[in-house]
């Protein structure tokens, strides 16, 4: 059995040039936590870290953005930024980070200086999306940017003429692009297709029926024919990429917090707790799995040939992995802290960042990969 090691690092300060090892020891091999970074801040982290060649690079509650060996257990830099950041993406070596003050950055990946950074003046919820030397970033105020990464020039923004003070309620989604062409929707219930080149409307579909709280809540999940929207209030609607015409539509499904697609699978959690996975033809259900009362679950997600998705409290608190044939849980990993963005998975990997600034790794079994049980860990 080879040997597993746990490592908490402790900043004594965030103006401290190097981080101490405080200890280091051997846990019990049926857990198999290969890394846990104990950084010592608190608050809720809203951020997913990204991981590449070894590196991880995060953004904490208090604002400061770092990179870490995570070989060698050391910060590479650091950057001390206003607000919490609420994501980050990685793209030709400069990573974008946005936070909840409304602030952009971009930092050099390897040095951690900044190149360039924009005030949108308003809350940013969502994830970065970069696509060819474009960063695109939607704010609460119902506006969507697109800036050049190299220099942060806006180069288009979006706001409907139908939205009246921009109020988001409840959450905003990421926008998807496939093919050229940018999804997303906003807090009146409207859902577009833009030119993700000059922001040009492609296509525009509004909600039958005007509703109190109708935002878009869930992040679009998209192959290469359909678009699927999640309404706080209306539920999910499937629509054809090409026209926004309706495929599909439940009604019945309201309050999604993340949507995926495998197959013709769809994947679907909600705020009651519940994991769903849809017929992707028809929108049927096939099964239904519930992780708990009043907790939130993020986006899941297929590896290999199980499911993986994170919940941040209850008795299934940390991460879960299902069976996608029927729904049953497989294995849980339980984070003690809590999760307030979902897990991140890389090669054979699963990486967490839970509340306080804890980073967790879970690594696979090479040899069991392909099997359903190839977690090693305890239910």
């Amino acid at each position: 059995m080879r040997t597993i090691i746990v490592l908490s690092l402790l900043f004594a300060s965030i103006s401290a040039q190097s981080v101490k090892a405080l200890f280091s020891y051997k846990i019990v091999p049926t857990n198999y936590l290969i890394l846990h970074t104990d950084l010592r801040l608190n608050g809720n982290e809203l951020c997913k870290p990204i991981i590449k060649d070894d590196v991880l690079y995060q953004g904490l509650h208090s604002g400061l953005i770092l990179s870490q060996d995570i070989e060698n257990k050391r910060i590479l830099w650091r950057f001390m930024g206003v607000g919490s950041p609420t994501s980050a993406v990685l793209y030709k070596n400069i990573l974008i980070v946005s936070t909840l003050k409304g602030l952009v950055y971009a930092l050099n990946g390897s040095s951690g200086k900044l190149i360039w950074s924009y005030n949108t003046q308003k809350q940013i919820l969502s994830r970065i999306r970069v696509y060819d030397y474009t960063a695109y970033v939607q704010t609460t105020l119902d506006t969507l940017y697109a800036f050049d990464i190299r220099d942060g020039s806006l180069i288009w923004q979006y706001a409907s003429k139908d939205i009246v003070g921009g109020l988001v309620v409840h959450a905003t989604p990421t926008p998807y692009i496939s093919n050229d062409v940018i999804f997303t929707g906003f807090s009146n219930g409207s859902t577009v297709a833009l030119d993700a080149k000059t922001g040009k409307l492609l296509w525009e579909r509004k909600p039958n029926l005007i509703k109190q709280f109708q935002d878009i809540v869930a992040s679009p999940a998209i192959n290469k024919d359909v678009v699927i929207f999640g309404s706080y209030e209306n539920g999910l609607s499937c629509l054809n990429k090409q026209d926004g015409t309706i495929v599909w539509e439940r009604s019945d499904l309201k309050r999604p917090l993340g949507l995926s697609i495998t197959g013709n699978a769809v994947y679907v959690t909600r705020a009651t707790g519940d994991l769903y996975r849809l017929d992707l033809r028809t929108g049927d259900t096939i099964w239904k799995t519930n992780l708990g009362e009043k907790v939130r679950l993020f986006t899941p997600y297929q590896l290999y040939s199980l499911i993986v998705v994170g919940v941040d409290n209850g008795k299934n608190k940390g991460i879960v992995v299902l069976d996608p044939d029927d729904g049953t849980i497989k294995q849980r990993f339980s984070i003690v802290s809590g999760l307030s963005a979902g897990p991140v998975l890389s090669g054979n990997r699963i990486y967490a960042v839970s509340n306080g600034g804890f980073l967790y790794c879970y690594e696979l079994s090479p040899a069991n990969r392909q099997k359903r049980d190839f977690f090693k860990g305890l239910l």
